[in-house]
């Protein structure tokens, strides 16, 4: 009886003493100014990587031919 007794005023204290998240701000939409994603922009630099880089919105204008292989026959 004194363990349940113990888990509710443990569960109780846990209740009281949380974290609260914060309350919610109005997000305003990303403009294209912060979203990472490649555009065909003329007049920016193309840039020129060796190896494996993270490219965060790259300005790409051609990019290879896309060919389906099958694996699994």
């Amino acid at each position: 009886m004194w363990r349940l007794a113990f888990f509710v005023f443990t569960l109780g204290i846990s209740y009281v003493t949380r974290t609260r998240p914060p309350e919610p701000q109005h997000a305003t939409p990303a403009g294209f100014d912060e979203i990472d994603f490649p555009t065909a922009t003329a007049g920016r630099e193309i840039p020129q990587l060796y190896g494996q880089r993270i490219l965060k919105g790259p300005n790409c204008v051609w990019f290879g031919d896309y060919k389906t292989t099958a694996i699994w026959r």
